[in-house]
């Protein structure tokens, strides 16, 4: 496959799972596209405010890795590592702090129609041509009921 038609084949896997993930997103009202949004569990609970605090982290260039703005203290070295590695994450400095609920729901969708980018490429790889067929199967990995049922999950 030649470079262009590779990169536009990537590009039509990444395309077809984003306009899926927006179309079920508009049509709940999730935001970015309504008002409502995923903050419950974890996501509510925790990763809003680790998300914060690395968006602030990011913004001012002050990195600390031990805050005392949880209880009586925390290394946040850990948090970072555990579930604050994505390079998703760097999306944060494009919002303000109040909008990191949008954020994380606008880091949902792409994560997820990366997924089909990275589908796609391994069956490129595993069946050696690409197949206008593949589409599906990376549509079905995106959207499996693991995804579905933990996508409030950022990690």
């Amino acid at each position: 496959m030649i470079k262009k038609n590779r990169i536009a084949y990537y590009l039509g896997a990444f395309v077809i799972n984003l306009v899926i993930i927006s179309a079920i997103f508009w049509s709940n009202g999730l935001v970015p596209f309504g008002h409502f949004n995923f903050l419950t569990s974890d996501l509510g609970t925790q990763y809003i405010a680790f998300l914060t605090e690395l968006r602030r982290q990011l913004v001012h260039g002050n990195f600390h890795l031990y805050l005392f703005s949880q209880s009586l203290g925390d290394n946040f070295f850990p948090i970072v590592s555990y579930y604050l590695l994505s390079p998703f994450n760097l999306l944060l400095v494009l919002f303000k702090a109040q909008a990191v609920p949008v954020a994380a729901d606008v880091i949902i969708m792409l994560k997820i129609a990366t997924m089909g980018v990275t589908m796609s490429y391994f069956l490129t790889q595993y069946f050696k041509q690409a197949s206008f067929l593949n589409y599906i199967f990376t549509i079905a990995y995106s959207f499996c009921g693991f995804v579905a049922s933990y996508f409030y999950d950022l990690m």
